[in-house]
């Protein structure tokens, strides 16, 4: 054989198309959504977006209180050391919830990225909030 030419014959597992593996379940035509979404997960999906409104409508009312504390104080700082810490702890709260989720999905599959995330998010939140708070205490 010269260089460029490939084998006269292909070994016999290499020229057949594999057929399904013992067990596997082939889907022929349209899969309906209750075989994709389910249930737990819709719940789970609600839960997680309660929260983040929850959570979001708290951070605002401090913004509010924090804005209305700089109107009668006549300065800026009570509005911007709230600031500081809603933005590190929002920031650090999403960034390492997606960075234990991906980590989790590594380990644990679907799953493991669920409890990744909530762990995650919640420990990113507590060291958001401390940080933000340090800094705030600069100013």
């Amino acid at each position: 054989m010269s260089v460029g030419e490939g084998p006269a014959e292909l070994p016999s597992p290499l020229r057949r198309p594999a057929g399904p593996l013992k067990g596997e379940v082939l889907f022929e035509g349209p899969v309906p959504p209750e075989a994709i979404v389910t249930t737990g997960r819709q719940v789970l999906k609600g839960l997680g977006f309660g929260f983040m409104l929850g959570g979001a409508f708290m951070k605002g009312w401090d913004l509010g209180k924090s804005l209305k504390q700089s109107f009668e104080q006549g300065s800026p700082k009570p509005f911007l050391r709230e600031a500081t810490r809603q933005a590190t702890t929002w920031g650090m709260a999403l960034d390492m919830g997606a960075t234990g989720g991906a980590i989790g999905f590594a380990i644990g599959g679907p799953v493991g990225a669920i409890a990744g995330g909530i762990i995650g998010g919640a420990a990113g939140a507590i060291s958001g909030y401390i940080a933000g708070s340090w800094l705030a205490d600069l100013f």
